[in-house]
């Protein structure tokens, strides 16, 4: 039975946590999205999303977005979406068919949304939530982006995925590679631990281990990217932002927020941040709801706020930097330091690809970005387990953050706060 004081939030569809059942394809084309891939950076170059795509064939540097219809049209086909998992978002996905989903489909989505009163008092908050994707298949939010991306990879008929990881997204994606029999090759830093290593192999990924951080990784996937396709065979680059769908699969956290709490959206959302892409993909999530007349138009959005590595925190080092917005950032993290030892894993990213598109989703939602160190994060992480949330430490990091935003005024007493749990402590275990 649930603590009074740390119970569900009444918003919350108990009967959307069930196991994703088989999808008819009666009716499916009535809520099919087809989306049309543009430059995320401006550049407003388009492409068809019918093979698979990398950067903007615009620029040439940027990567791209899927743009969906917006309007009335639009807001009635969510609307009539009903069922568990991420397939009734379907009118803002990009997934092509029914079948598609059955067969790779781990259940994923519908995360709860869960209030911790007791630390909202400790805080002076009118209201803390905690979505918490410790529930989500392989113990975090990366199934979300991962699943979405392997179904399209399926249907676009690729043959082998290559990322670099940092722990979680190498098991979601060996995870889900396996259940659509696409080879899965993954490459992490060498200090990963044991247990997501093993895990990856054990859902048949080729794992291999690589220098002390995530850009030496990184760049031994580019390599391994270019013999690959040197010998001619069917591979795609999925890593942060090398491609459209993980953002889509992402996005969901935000559409789900905008259900769990019946459009009565927070005032801010604190959000874990390495890569971003949950970050991006929630905003985006926010727009389209917003397109679709299913927000208003002149509704204020929920400030977004990045939390980072006392050690290792390019955002944080941007908006200190450039306090106006304005200036430059093609140079923060370039000579970054490599990332400091933490049992934070996810948040080891020096320079995320998405940098400049972080920063202006930071200033247009008039957030900002904040850094804590380990031992904030250890004290919030046992708080956090204190109130029954599994909480992984780069989850906690957002409660630390939460507070360092207290004490200094940023978020105001009396706000509504949304903090995302990212993963499961499982696998951390022993750091």
């Amino acid at each position: 039975m649930s603590e009074p004081n740390e119970s569900p939030t009444s918003s919350v569809d108990p009967s959307h946590v069930v196991s994703a059942p088989a999808i008819p394809e009666h009716g499916w084309a009535d809520l099919l999205a087809s989306p049309t891939l543009r430059c995320a950076d401006g550049c407003d170059a388009t492409t068809s999303d019918e093979t698979p795509q990398t950067n903007c064939p615009g620029c040439g540097r940027a990567s791209l977005a899927c743009v969906y219809e917006g309007g009335e049209r639009a807001g009635l086909r969510i609307r009539a979406q009903a069922g568990p998992g991420l397939i009734r978002w379907r009118a803002l996905l990009p997934i092509r068919s029914g079948e598609t989903y059955r067969r790779v489909t781990l259940g994923e989505g519908d995360s709860p949304l869960l209030s911790v009163d007791r630390l909202a008092a400790s805080c002076g908050l009118g209201e803390l939530l905690v979505k918490d994707e410790s529930t989500q298949p392989m113990g975090s939010f990366k199934a979300r982006g991962f699943s979405v991306l392997v179904m399209r990879a399926l249907e676009h008929g690729v043959e082998e995925l290559i990322a670099p990881s940092a722990g979680n997204a190498a098991v979601a994606l060996s995870a889900y590679a396996a259940r659509a029999g696409i080879a899965a090759s993954v490459f992490v830093p060498e200090d990963l631990p044991r247990t997501f290593v093993d895990a990856a192999r054990d859902y048949g990924a080729r794992v291999t281990a690589t220098g002390a951080h995530m850009a030496i990784a990184g760049k031994a996937a580019a390599a391994y990217l270019e013999e690959a396709r040197a010998a001619g065979r069917r591979v795609h680059p999925v890593g942060t932002l090398r491609e459209p769908y993980r953002v889509e699969g992402k996005k969901t956290m935000g559409l789900e927020l905008w259900e769990q709490t019946g459009g009565d959206l927070p005032d801010a959302i604190i959000y874990p941040t390495g890569g971003g892409t949950g970050l991006l993909g929630i905003e985006k999530a926010l727009l389209e709801l917003q397109a679709a007349g299913l927000i208003a138009t002149d509704a204020r959005l929920p400030r977004l706020y990045a939390v980072q590595l006392a050690g290792c925190r390019p955002l944080v080092s941007v908006f200190e930097s450039q306090p106006d917005g304005g200036g430059p950032v093609e140079e923060v993290g370039a000579d970054h330091a490599p990332p400091a030892a933490s049992a934070a894993l996810g948040l080891r990213v020096a320079r995320p690809a998405s940098l400049l598109r972080l920063v202006r989703v930071l200033q247009r939602t008039g957030g900002g970005a904040v850094s804590v160190d380990d031992g904030a994060i250890e004290s919030a992480r046992a708080d956090l387990f204190g109130a029954g949330i599994d909480a992984a430490p780069e989850g906690a990091a957002t409660l630390a953050a939460l507070r360092a935003l207290r004490a200094s005024g940023t978020i105001a007493e009396g706000s509504r706060v949304v903090l995302l749990n990212t993963a499961s402590m499982a696998r951390y275990v022993g750091l």
